[in-house]
């Protein structure tokens, strides 16, 4: 871990345009939520996680 630190510290960051695709904005998230809503609530990956996430929760409550 010390040494990604110490590497991009010392090193120069790339430009822009290289990571523009790789850097969440909010333009990407209201493109995103566009396009999900084009699909049905069971292909929409948004919804999917928050099933998981209470499955998960009622899970663990009952197995506390």
């Amino acid at each position: 871990m010390a040494t990604l630190v110490i590497v991009s510290l010392l090193t120069s960051p790339p430009p822009a345009e290289k990571v523009e695709g790789y850097i969440w904005t909010r333009q990407v998230f209201t493109r995103e939520t566009a396009a999900l809503k084009a699909l049905p609530w069971y292909k929409n990956y948004r919804i999917q996680s928050l099933v998981l996430l209470i499955l998960t929760a009622i899970f663990v409550m009952m197995f506390a």
